[in-house]
């Protein structure tokens, strides 16, 4: 749901992907895999077929090449894709654990009587280092380059890093906390709900402290604590200007039994040259799935969300969210 493709309104409903593979060990090393995939989006239906080699290097290094290609058909025009990529995954016992993808992908076409070329760089990054039982640093990166035609929507850059320090202590559980910094450049523009244009543009520094604390079996207290220094723009035919804002968040957890915790939060979010101060309220419930996973759906009463690179102020409503711990 909510896929778009550069320049084009979605045509129909989007059935989702059918993917039928499989995996060959050709040695004790080298694994080799196909995949058809048959996308049902809208009137833009497709069929692509992907080949790769995974490569054992080592028993810590994984090496990958894999190379995507097909048709998306389209009745004002078809386009051929072709997608070449190259992944590393480096596993080090449970201290080190890292992935990094990188992708070239390259469409060639028209769509009513427009050119569809376009060429794409998309290169993903993951990771986590164990200090001790307690510490760990935790980082991310992703970046793509669309080289498209001027008139399409998806033209720009886009940069999302972060490093994180994440502390649980193993003798006392009942306290956690994440510090992170996160760096984004978004040329792109962020969607807007109920739009085709895309929306804002932003270069912004964002600084983080989580935390939480058991004061009882039955009840959690935690805190958010957020700062972004940023330049930020409606669309772009408007210049950068400087769009600074902090967060405090502060919430109650109640654990009915080891299944089922009532959440409610209370939020302030300040925006410095806007001159906004605005508070907002959220009432949610989770259910416990496994040992390491919370299902939860709420209210949010606020416009605003707990990430400070949304611009938009327009996430006052209904939400699923899906929480995941180590």
């Amino acid at each position: 749901p909510g896929r778009t493709l550069p320049g084009i309104t979605l045509d129909g409903t989007d059935q989702g992907q059918f993917v039928a593979g499989g995996t060959r060990r050709v040695s004790e090393n080298v694994d080799m895999f196909g995949e058809n995939v048959y996308d049902l989006f809208g009137q833009h239906a497709a069929l692509t077929q992907r080949y790769g080699v995974d490569y054992r290097a080592t028993s810590a290094l994984t090496l990958g090449g894999a190379i995507e290609y097909g048709t998306i058909r389209d009745d004002s025009g078809d386009f051929d894709r072709l997608a070449p990529s190259l992944s590393l995954d480096y596993t080090d016992g449970d201290r080190i654990s890292s992935h990094a993808r990188l992708e070239y992908r390259r469409d060639r076409g028209e769509v009513s009587g427009t050119s569809r070329d376009q060429d794409i760089f998309l290169f993903l990054a993951s990771g986590s280092y164990k200090l001790d039982d307690e510490k760990r640093l935790l980082f991310g990166f992703e970046y793509a380059d669309n080289d498209v035609p001027a008139n399409a929507v998806m033209t720009g850059k886009y940069i999302d890093g972060s490093i994180g320090y994440a502390i649980r202590p193993v003798l006392d559980d009942r306290f956690n906390m994440l510090v992170q910094y996160r760096y984004l450049y978004d040329m792109v523009g962020q969607d807007i709900d109920g739009s085709a244009t895309r929306g804002p543009r932003q270069q912004s520094h964002v600084f983080s402290i989580d935390a939480e604390y058991d004061i009882s079996q039955n009840w959690t207290l935690g805190g958010k604590l957020g700062l972004r220094l940023s330049n930020s723009a409606p669309d772009d035919a408007t210049a950068l200007a400087r769009n600074d804002a902090w967060l405090t968040v502060m919430n109650g957890r109640y654990h009915v039994n080891k299944r089922w915790d009532l959440l409610l939060e209370g939020r302030y979010f300040q925006a410095q040259q806007a001159d906004i101060g605005e508070f907002g309220l959220l009432a949610a419930g989770y259910r416990q799935v496994g040992q390491n996973l919370k299902l939860g759906a709420g209210y949010n009463f606020g416009r605003f969300s707990d990430d400070l690179t949304d611009l938009t102020l327009d996430d006052k409503g209904l939400f699923i969210n899906l929480i995941a711990k180590f």
